[in-house]
């Protein structure tokens, strides 16, 4: 499967997403919201579904398919498209909905678990299927709203036409029935470098985009380096090691680039200042080990009291694939009670 970046992919890329931010900043809050939390759990699940069917393609689809990650075009209104897919005989545009709840379309209405809300999904990948079809001179693009849900219930009435509905159980024969009409495919291939170039002409910038911190915000955060496994913050900081009451530990310098690559995230318009971090491991890591961790990963700019750090705007788990580096955690387990740790560890890579 080839993954196609556009120069605004790419560019967008280089910096957090609303939810690689977002992570962050309900971890760092002193007081989350309700509202905060359902928003993450609603882009956490977006992200997980559209991976999902990504990982189907990828499977089960030919090598040589182009697919194109939440791409966002202007043509007769704004949209996103989660996954757009270049067979050699025809465009798909997947919608993905991971609900986590059960979902009945009724004579045009949609409802979640009997509640009405806003946003009708079949109609939104009605929509951008046609406003696809304009932007590609018309070539007929086959609209597909994967509702991958694991549990979750649906229900449709009246049929829809227009476009095709696939739950995650029916995802696999879905995708064997793309290959089996490439297979068949009589015609002339299509010319997808020309329907990259029309996709380009549309594409614009991603509409929701995080906005970073300012200082005085970033002062009412949390502070200090919290466990990766149970998120606490009661960890004890060794000379090598970062260990928790839970039972897991992390290799010191690990965990310093991994809250510097939050500090990174909040704060990804500008450059890192020393000052300003030591400020947010709440003094719990001195001045040396900080820029001993800085002067190793990042790079140095200016001297003395102006010196300041290209920042890496983003999270520790695309860090360390981005500088080649892997993590070694180690937890201490007990399948009795997961609190009371024996002598059985356990090591992986993250």
């Amino acid at each position: 499967m080839i993954v196609y970046k556009t120069d605004i992919l790419k560019e967008t890329m280089a910096k957090p997403t609303k939810l690689d931010f977002e992570r962050v900043a309900y971890r760092r809050s002193l007081y989350p919201s309700k509202q905060a939390y359902f928003s993450l759990t609603n882009e956490e699940a977006g992200e997980q579904g559209e991976e999902i069917v990504f990982k189907y393609l990828e499977k089960y689809g030919f090598d040589d398919w182009i697919v194109i990650k939440n791409m966002w075009l202007d043509y007769d209104g704004q949209f996103e498209g989660d996954l757009i897919l270049l067979t050699n005989h025809g465009p798909y545009l997947f919608e993905v909905k991971n609900y986590q709840t059960d979902y009945k379309y009724e004579n045009g209405v949609s409802t979640w678990n009997g509640n009405r809300y806003s946003g009708n999904p079949i109609n939104q990948t009605i929509r951008n299927k046609i406003n696809l079809e304009n932007i590609l001179a018309k070539t007929k693009v086959q609209g597909v709203l994967a509702l991958v849900g694991l549990n979750s219930y649906v229900e449709i009435y009246p049929e829809v036409t227009e476009i095709d509905i696939v739950q995650r159980a029916g995802l696999k024969h879905y995708i064997q029935k793309i290959v089996e009409q490439e297979i068949e495919h009589e015609g002339q291939f299509l010319n997808r470098d020309q329907l990259l170039r029309a996709l380009e002409r549309y594409e614009i910038q991603p509409l929701q985009k995080p906005i970073p911190l300012t200082e005085s915000q970033m002062k009412q955060l949390r502070k200090g380096i919290y466990c990766l496994n149970c998120k606490s913050y009661a960890v004890k900081i060794g000379r090598t090691k970062v260990a928790c009451a839970c039972g897991f530990m992390e290799e010191r310098d690990m965990a310093i680039l991994r809250t510097i690559c939050e500090y990174g995230v909040l704060t990804f318009d500008r450059d890192i200042k020393i000052g300003g971090l030591i400020d947010f491991f709440g003094a719990t890591i001195s001045h040396v080990s900080i820029r001993k961790v800085l002067k190793k990963y990042f790079v140095e700019k200016g001297r003395g009291r102006y010196t300041t750090y290209t920042n890496k705007p983003l999270p520790f788990s695309k860090v360390i694939q981005e500088l080649n580096i892997s993590s070694t955690i180690k937890m201490t387990t007990d399948y009795e009670s997961f609190y009371r740790c024996k002598e059985s560890e356990r090591s992986w890579l993250l």
